[in-house]
């Protein structure tokens, strides 16, 4: 019941996308995604907050003097109400809790502080109305006294706003040697096993390095009469989905070039960020009004063939790139399958 609300502003904001047009079928997919996903997290983080509580106790009976350094990943749908920006930070330093926060889409909040502080901050964030939040990641590490838990703090001291870019909170968090907790953003989990120092380095170099997908859909896009809303929508999409996008352009032997999509994340997630590309007014018409996707074609979606992939692939900044290499950059993702498909394409260009 307490979720309700979140599900009505979801499909009236889905509405106010289609305004002066056929909305049923948009509201409808909307809310089914919204129950297939967004609830599923919803009684997840539940879960979570009362596993804290219960926690707790035990937690102080393990150590007597009961301090645990405490860290948390928080993702959000999105956070852009000056508001709700001002209330991270703010309650972040009434409990003394030190970290960053990306505002935009999605919305990423890192704490670092003592372990009931933590919880506490997580119970008040969470009391505000949300599209969507949830908890993704979560250490403890017990200290012996106040002095040992400041000392062994990694973030800043104080929490910081870093602004939409992704890529600063995930340097931040590199640096602090927290790869793995802002992985979870990204749905993205290691397994915890023991290990010496030296195996302990390699796999922390390793998890910037590599980055796991367990399913992707390589799509091709007609045209973009509108490249640059065009491409943001698909970040946001993506990235509310917490999956990776991959947008290439590279020359044909018509005048139009192939414009190649690939999105890249938990199955469900995919499927999420294809079902609202379809529905929502993604591009412009001729006459530079809003319009659906209507050439956009999936070439190949399905479970990814090839189990770690160079995280840098994507993170060039250059969208133009030649054939060879975009081969080269889908191999890597799909393998063979993948690398036909384009193929295939090209040749019927």
């Amino acid at each position: 019941m307490d979720a309700l609300p979140s599900l009505i502003e979801v499909c009236r904001l889905s509405a106010l996308e289609y305004v002066g047009s056929e909305s049923i079928f948009a509201v409808l997919s909307r809310a089914e995604e919204w129950i297939s996903t967004d609830f599923v997290d919803i009684v997840d983080s539940n879960s979570q907050i009362s596993s804290y509580h219960a926690g707790e106790d035990e937690i102080k009976s393990k150590h007597n003097n009961g301090i645990v350094l405490g860290r948390r990943l928080i993702h959000s749908h999105h956070i852009m109400a000056q508001s709700k920006r001002k209330a991270v930070v703010d309650l972040a330093h009434q409990y003394n809790l030190g970290g960053y926060s990306k505002y935009g889409w999605p919305g990423v909040v890192v704490i670092e502080g003592e372990e009931r502080d933590c919880i506490s901050y997580v119970d008040e964030i969470r009391s505000m109305r949300w599209q969507h939040l949830v908890v993704r990641g979560e250490e403890q590490v017990p200290v012996r006294d106040q002095e040992e838990l400041e000392q062994s703090r990694v973030l800043s001291n104080k929490m910081q706003e870093l602004g939409e870019d992704m890529s600063c909170i995930a340097e931040r968090c590199k640096q602090a040697g927290l790869e793995e907790l802002f992985l979870t953003s990204m749905k993205i989990y290691s397994k915890k096993e023991s290990v010496n120092s030296d195996d302990q380095k390699e796999t922390a170099e390793s998890s910037i390095q590599s980055t796991f997908w367990q399913y992707g859909a390589l799509c091709h896009v007609d045209h973009m009469r509108d490249g640059k809303g065009y491409r943001k929508w698909l970040r946001k999409a993506s990235a509310a989905a917490g999956c990776t996008l991959l947008v290439k352009t590279c020359e044909s032997k018509t005048n139009r070039p192939l414009i190649i999509v690939s999105i890249l994340g938990e199955e469900n997630d995919v499927k999420r960020v294809l079902k609202r590309w379809r529905t929502s007014r993604v591009d412009v018409d001729s006459a530079g009004k809003p319009c659906l996707e209507r050439m956009m074609t999936v070439l190949t979606e399905g479970k990814l063939s090839q189990p770690k992939v160079d995280i840098r692939l994507d993170q060039e900044d250059q969208l133009i790139v030649s054939g060879p290499i975009l081969c080269n950059i889908l191999q890597a993702i799909g393998g063979t399958e993948w690398l036909n498909e384009f193929e295939s394409l090209v040749h019927m260009r």
